[in-house]
């Protein structure tokens, strides 16, 4: 269990991470950034303190299936975004490649003289 959950997490602050970018660029105002981090620092360490909450299983699976809930309405977004998002880097990768020596105009231009 506790194997599947720190891949769980790792997979989603790379996720994170990778979609904080686009967050980025699309704004620019520093307590929107701030915001972004806080809501996914107190739902990831709810979760971390749940796990170690040494309490009677009622309450453990009642905070769980809220937080879980949390998770899932933050990672699902992400996670139909963020294959988007790297097909659009990839893209752009190679927009430019290979390099065009000749456009279209030069090269009718040289095949005419």
């Amino acid at each position: 269990m506790a194997q599947r959950l720190i891949l769980i997490l790792l997979l989603f602050l790379i996720g994170d991470i990778y979609f904080y970018q686009a967050i980025i660029t699309l704004f620019s105002n520093p307590l929107i950034h701030a915001i972004y981090w806080l809501i996914d620092i107190v739902v990831l360490g709810a979760i971390i303190v749940t796990i170690f909450l040494r309490t009677r299983i009622s309450d453990i699976q009642r905070y769980a299936s809220g937080l879980i809930t949390a998770m899932l309405l933050i990672f699902i977004p992400k996670l139909f975004s963020v294959p988007i998002l790297l097909l659009e880097d990839i893209g752009r990768l190679f927009r430019s490649f290979p390099p065009r020596i000749f456009t279209s105009v030069n090269l009718s231009q040289y095949l005419l003289a």
